[in-house]
């Protein structure tokens, strides 16, 4: 079973090379690693050329992950397909794993990851910290929108699979373009884990000030309009999905969570001209958030009162009063929440 690892790489030079030997370096055979850069402008193309007799380069210009990803795909003869970020880094063992755990109805294997420093100092964390989801996997999708999964570089898709979703659509998903890969596997085959980390996911200061929501006490009111229109996406990619596949869901999946409703009151108190739902009225999303904080059985008690202790001072402060109180209640990097919310379920 041959396998291929695409690494999708932009400006990140300082880690390009570790992610290129880690894949080269498994203990797997046949094997066939293809870099694709996205328009780097710091040196990464002169790190790939120190690999070009042993990798598949792709040059190209900037137009985002999904359209990297796409790019790679084309030239994938595997059976298997690793999406590697250039700034993880995979086990020597970690293709041997997944083929040794691949079974024939498989759209994808998932597997856990180290996290690792700047330097690639273990941090002691495993990430995602909790267990992953496993078999058929749509109930989930349906009752939740979600179901405990890995990053991008913890994922071994189905090449029977990619061909079938790809490519991704590049104006929908420039980023995070595992989420439309991620939601849409449990369709084609049953999801197979393996328990262990297989690779190292790297936690650096360039990534989370790039997709931090809230960078130096600032809130980027551009990051909360995409968080809610990718919210929105999903939703659309599960419904389309199950109406091809005569499936019935709840058309609020999504949109009716406190996180979401977490985001878009903070979005709409921010920046109300720039919020993406002109319908919204404030004490109309805190309601919902309220409602959602205290009908979601996974939120602790005290965690339930401090959200609606947020909600309602949001409701009835002037804007200028909660600029900190948004800041402090959604300070962690979209990257990290992103992969939070996709890697729950109730079920």
């Amino acid at each position: 079973m041959l396998v291929s690892i695409v690494i999708n790489n932009y400006n990140y030079a300082a880690y390009l090379a570790s992610a290129i030997r880690s894949a080269l370096d498994q203990t797997y055979r046949p094997l066939e690693v293809i870099v694709v850069d996205d328009g780097s402008t710091d040196s990464s193309r002169e790190v790939l050329s120190q690999f070009d007799s042993v990798i598949q380069t792709v040059l190209k210009p900037n137009g985002g992950q999904a359209s990297a990803l796409n790019a790679g795909f084309r030239l994938c003869h595997g059976t298997v397909v690793i999406f590697l970020d250039s700034d993880d880094t995979l086990k020597p063992d970690a293709v041997a794993k997944v083929v040794d755990r691949w079974e024939h109805n498989c759209s994808k294997i998932q597997y856990p990851l180290e996290v690792i420093d700047d330097d690639g100092s273990p941090t002691g964390e495993i990430y995602p910290p909790h267990a992953l989801s496993s078999g058929n996997l749509i109930p989930c999708l349906l009752k939740s929108g979600s179901y405990n999964t890995a990053p991008t570089s913890g994922n071994a898709f189905a090449y029977a699979f990619l061909s079938k979703v790809m490519p991704i659509p590049e104006t929908t998903w420039p980023s995070h373009a595992d989420c439309y890969l991620i939601h849409l596997a449990p369709f084609y085959g049953s999801v197979g884990t393996v328990c262990e980390p297989l690779g190292s996911y790297r936690v650096h200061a360039r990534s989370l000030s790039l997709s931090g929501i809230v960078v130096e006490g600032q809130v980027r009111v551009g990051k909360l309009r995409k968080e809610l229109l990718r919210d929105l996406a999903q939703q659309q990619l599960i419904r389309n999905h199950c109406a091809l596949f005569g499936y019935t869901m709840n058309d609020t999946v999504m949109t009716d969570r406190y996180s979401h409703y977490k985001i878009r009151l903070a979005s709409l108190k921010s920046a109300p001209a720039e919020h993406p739902f002109s319908e919204d009225r404030l004490h109309a999303v805190a309601l919902g958030l309220i409602r959602r904080a205290w009908k979601d059985p996974d939120i602790f008690l005290v965690k339930r009162i401090l959200l609606t202790m947020w909600a309602v001072a949001l409701s009835l402060l002037p804007r200028v009063s909660c600029e900190g109180l948004i800041a402090q209640a959604i300070a962690s990097p979209s990257r990290r929440r992103f992969i939070d919310r996709v890697a729950r379920c109730d079920a």
